[in-house]
């Protein structure tokens, strides 16, 4: 038997030079097309994500709004305001806040709702509007919303207060503001002994405005709008609070009872509104913005809000938002 004999050369050649350009240019082609995908899916990723973060914004802009409306007017267990006096009493409400030291403000529970159009008429001592290089909080453009009410979380005699700042007891005939410090325990003070309150309940005040905040995009400083507000301090005084980003716009109209059966008949402007406590509803619309810009994306949508119109001729992704409350508590008395 002869020994089996082996080609060396012709049995150990390799791929041929064009062989492997073609499996590299396979290769390269089916990489590009996965690299596609990947960005393609990211890009999905990212307008989705967006999207999802401008509902979930106007989503709570409009419950927050709505749920301080309900509340607007309430103050605890009277109906008339007339009666609340204290060693800090209502002051008459004339639609102006002097200052962030301004300890007034917080204290015109006769006007349970109030509003500007579009600007800050005699607001300007508590909120700055924008000049050519918008500072943060600063008024950007929209209605200044204002509401009041008495939180319905009832404390009582001896329990100690969670925050300082104004509170309000009240009984059916009689009530009183007060201004209590941080952990203080709530005592009697000047209320009428044969009337015992039946609630303590903290007041708020709030002013919504949309303002500004500087924001970050792809390492870019972006202005960012922002739904703000002015509320109490522990101090009883206006402070400056930023509740959510990516509102641009905040309309309002409000609904009259002019022919006092109840029912709003008509919806004004703010500067037309002659007597709030006739304001039975609020029409509120959020227009809510990304925050930062889409590539590829051109936003050139008409959205109209109330007597204010925006036309969009930029990159950002908006949503438009529009509710209407019925204010529960705002009667004259």
């Amino acid at each position: 038997m002869q020994p089996l004999s082996f080609n060396c050369k012709r049995d150990s050649k390799g791929f041929s030079l064009v062989e492997l350009m073609v499996a590299i240019s396979i290769s390269l082609v089916l990489l590009i097309g996965l690299i596609q995908i990947f960005i393609s899916s990211k890009r999905s990723y990212t307008i989705q994500d967006s999207i999802a973060r401008m509902q979930e914004n106007g989503r709570y802009a409009v419950g927050l709004l709505t749920k301080d409306l309900r509340l607007a007017g309430y103050m605890g267990g009277n109906a008339d305001i007339t009666t609340i006096s204290g060693n800090h009493p209502p002051i008459e409400a004339d639609g102006n806040c002097g200052g962030l030291n301004d300890p007034r403000w917080g204290r015109m529970i006769a006007r349970s709702v109030f509003g500007i159009n579009d600007g800050l008429t005699d607001y300007t001592g508590c909120i700055t509007a924008a000049g050519a290089s918008p500072q943060p909080n600063d008024y950007l453009s929209g209605d200044v919303l204002v509401i009041r009410y008495a939180r319905p979380t009832q404390l009582v005699l001896a329990n100690e207060v969670n925050i300082g700042g104004y509170y309000l007891y009240s009984s059916l005939s009689y009530g009183e503001i007060t201004l209590l410090d941080k952990n203080e325990v709530i005592t009697l003070n000047t209320i009428d002994p044969d009337d015992t309150p039946i609630t303590y309940n903290k007041l708020e005040s709030y002013a919504y405005y949309v303002g500004h905040k500087n924001g970050d995009c792809n390492g870019i400083e972006t202005a960012v709008p922002a739904l703000q507000r002015l509320a109490l301090s522990t101090t009883g005084t206006p402070e400056k609070q930023e509740i959510i980003r990516g509102v641009e716009n905040l309309q309002a109209q409000y609904g009259e009872d002019s022919n006092n059966d109840g029912s709003p008949n008509q919806y004004l402007d703010a500067q037309n509104v002659t007597n709030w406590n006739s304001i039975k509803s609020v029409r509120l619309w959020l227009l809510i913005r990304d925050e930062c810009p889409s590539a590829g994306y051109t936003n050139t949508n008409t959205y109209v809000m109330g007597d204010s119109n925006l036309i969009a001729n930029d990159n950002f992704r908006r949503h438009l938002y529009t509710t209407t409350v019925l204010l529960r508590n705002n009667e004259g008395i």
